[in-house]
């Protein structure tokens, strides 16, 4: 019996000896399987016979290894690169005003998408809209006269008839008429041309983008 123990103890020291050359003893002794065998091997060595069995059936034991179960599924996957560069437009179209005025509205949000037509800017028109209003007022102004001077024509066309004016006075009147319509035509030329600086004050987008 003594001499079984003898030879049990033996082969547990070069089980110890092997296992520090082969994996280094602070490694082995990080694994719980080995650091088993070696507490087996020097409960053997210290003579307590049932601590080596219990090591022994502790060294068999592997530990428990979580597993985790999800369902296959094909699909894509997000792609981020990020990187340093620079955005560069294809087409570029500079906005320049005809007018100086400062601007009172912002009709687009910064990296929108516009249309052609849509309203950009909008510029201080108080200005403009007052020498609309006067001209509008002036051309009113000359088509009453001209309307006098139209009634003149016919009343003194009317006496001549009778001698009652002379026909100087007639023609007279006749040349009022001529000038006070193209008087209103001036009138309306010069409305016509402020309602289109008007249309300055208003910036639109030239193009879709």
């Amino acid at each position: 019996m003594a001499a079984e123990r003898r030879t049990r103890r033996g082969r547990i020291l070069v089980l110890v000896l092997a296992l520090l050359a082969l994996g280094g003893g602070g490694y082995l002794w990080q694994q719980p399987a080995a650091r088993a065998q070696l507490e087996a091997a020097v409960a053997h060595l210290g003579g307590t016979g049932g601590k080596a069995e219990g090591g022994r059936a502790g060294a068999g034991q592997q530990p428990a290894v979580a597993v985790l179960v999800a369902r296959s599924e094909r699909r894509d996957l997000p792609v981020r690169v990020e990187a340093l560069g620079t955005v560069e437009s294809m087409v570029t179209v500079p906005i320049r005003s005809r007018v100086a005025a400062s601007v009172t509205k912002v009709g687009f949000a910064d990296g929108a998408v516009v249309k052609e037509g849509d309203l950009l800017f909008v510029l201080d028109a108080r200005v403009i809209d007052a020498q609309i209003k006067q001209a509008e007022a002036t051309l009113a102004r000359d088509k009453v006269q001209l309307d006098k001077a139209q009634r003149d024509v016919a009343r003194y066309t009317g006496l001549a008839t009778r001698n009652a004016v002379s026909q100087v006075q007639v023609e007279d009147a006749r040349t009022t008429v001529d000038v006070q319509a193209a008087t209103v035509a001036q009138d309306e030329a010069n409305l016509q041309s402020l309602k289109v600086q008007r249309s300055y004050y208003e910036i639109r987008s030239p193009v879709t983008g």
